[in-house]
């Protein structure tokens, strides 16, 4: 039976889309059968994964869902797959919070890309609220945490950042996505972050992420 992983923010920009797809591939380089759920009808993943067929690189497989009823729809595919992930809209329209309200319901886990400013902060407080509503009447299901992108790990701002994520009450990834470019040159060439060298510093992080995915799951 798959495990469902929704990587959901309402806030847009985030890096919902280089989480998804970074978080799939390191789970199938693992041995892991893995499947991503494209639920934005911006296609941004269906988008990578055909960029990635087109220049022969090694993939998951993609499905677009861009539809209310996603939630439903994966109770279809959880016996062929380990892992369905699933990349989540932005905004805040009827269609998209149906979207997130189903994926709070279904999901086994949650991250929560955030990027460092206080306007994103602010605004991921409506998908976190939701979550905690969820758990409440559930004994603590889905689990969730946040990951930090885009930061500057040793700077004032990094750590105002967590301080004031901390008031969420939702637990932190254990490693953050640094500021770079090769996380997003890599997705416009239609390879993940595991293309690159071992040494590479999202590369590290994203395996460190896993390794916590896979101790909660």
């Amino acid at each position: 039976m798959a495990k469902i992983i929704a990587v959901a923010n309402q806030k847009g920009g985030c890096g919902k889309t280089t989480t998804t797809i970074n978080l799939a591939s390191g789970l199938m380089e693992r041995g892991h059968r893995v499947c991503i759920v494209d639920a934005d009808p911006q296609g941004s993943s269906l988008d990578w994964a055909a960029q990635a067929t087109s220049n022969g690189h090694n993939a998951p497989f993609v499905m677009g869902l861009a539809r209310p009823e996603v939630y439903k729809e994966l109770e279809k595919i959880t016996d062929i797959y380990d892992f369905i992930i699933v990349d989540s809209p932005s905004g805040h329209s009827p269609f998209v919070l149906e979207i997130a309200a189903g994926l709070v319901k279904g999901a086994d886990l949650i991250i929560i890309p955030v990027l460092p400013s206080g306007l994103d902060i602010w605004a991921t407080r409506q998908t976190v609220e939701m979550i905690q509503a969820r758990q409440l009447i559930t004994d603590g299901s889905p689990q969730a945490f946040i990951l930090l992108n885009q930061i500057r790990s040793n700077t004032k701002l990094s750590q105002e950042v967590r301080e004031s994520i901390g008031q969420f009450g939702v637990n932190l990834a254990r490693a953050e996505i640094s500021l770079g470019e090769e996380i997003k040159v890599a997705a416009l060439e239609g390879k993940s972050i595991f293309a690159l060298s071992e040494n590479n510093k999202h590369r590290i992080a994203f395996n460190e992420i896993i390794n916590q995915v896979l101790e909660v799951l």
